[in-house]
């Protein structure tokens, strides 16, 4: 029973984003690399309090990112920066998050205030000797391997591997393997996993 209510929520969440998902999903089409809209919605939806805003903004993004699985939550003030994210399955995104292209792979957990980064190339000193606006081509999708643990006010700058936890405050530049507990800015790996 509570999957059949899970599910009309869910529909009803999805009838309601639905125009603003067609407004985004046609700027994809004359523009690939156009955000204007999607981050205008994006923006929105994120400010819905409670369990119908966490509805909402699954709904919205299971129309407009990469992917989106219907069941994950979403926080409160939590934006996805670009389309070209992917949360899989039973994914838990805390409060205020900031979500750069990324694939979040099933069962990770992303405490409050997490930034992942769109890799960290995105910008590079110009020949006139100031910063390069933001560049799409140079976006790097991050991988968060499936069941890792991301504490508060992590900043996330490359992939972390299956069953990581990392804790709060990391600042993680470097890929992480699989399976290691570390913390620290910049990161470092402390202990493998016990398990």
């Amino acid at each position: 029973m509570r999957y059949i209510i899970k599910n009309i929520v869910f529909l009803a969440a999805y009838v309601m984003v639905l125009p603003s998902g067609l407004v985004v999903n046609m700027e994809k089409r004359f523009n690939r690399h156009a955000e204007t809209l999607f981050t205008l919605f994006a923006q929105f939806w994120a400010l819905i309090p409670g369990l119908p805003g966490c509805y909402l903004r699954a709904a919205f993004y299971n129309q407009v990112l990469d992917y989106c699985h219907r069941e994950c939550y979403i926080g409160f003030g939590t934006i996805c920066t670009h389309r070209d994210v992917k949360i899989e399955k039973n994914v838990y995104i805390g409060p205020y998050s900031m979500i750069g292209s990324s694939w979040i792979k099933e069962s990770s957990l992303l405490g409050t205030r997490v930034s992942v980064l769109s890799g960290k190339a995105q910008h590079e000193m110009g020949e006139d000797g100031k910063w390069t606006a933001f560049n799409p081509d140079k976006m790097k999708q991050i991988h968060v391997g499936p069941r890792a643990w991301l504490g508060e006010g992590v900043i996330l700058m490359a992939d972390v591997g299956e069953t990581c936890l990392i804790g709060s405050g990391a600042v993680v530049s470097s890929n992480v393997p699989p399976g290691i507990v570390g913390a620290g800015n910049p990161f470092r790996a402390i202990r493998k996993v016990k398990g």
